[in-house]
């Protein structure tokens, strides 16, 4: 999946995540999940890498301000691929 966004006619920002085939032409019927809300992908990934992390460092983690999060988040994970029935982390 590959990062995107969109601008509503309100202003309002949209960010989430499209399947690659889907980008490159596939049709819905082949596709299992087409987009996924980055809140939501971003929330599961956050959440699995602190359970991850060892009991004395979740403290560490939990001090930490966001943007350091992310920044350490982009260190630990190389990618996230996203399935019909499961997500998988690396």
């Amino acid at each position: 999946m590959v990062p995107s966004h969109v601008r509503k006619a309100n202003g309002q920002h949209y960010r989430y995540y499209v399947s690659q085939p889907l980008m490159a032409g596939g049709t819905d019927d082949s596709i299992a999940i087409r987009r996924i809300s980055d809140g939501a992908i971003e929330t599961l990934v956050m959440a699995e890498i602190r359970q991850r992390l060892p009991a004395r460092e979740i403290q560490r983690w939990d001090a930490l301000a966001p943007s350091a999060q992310a920044e350490r988040l982009r260190e630990l994970v190389a990618s996230v691929i996203v399935r019909a029935r499961d997500v998988h982390i690396v």
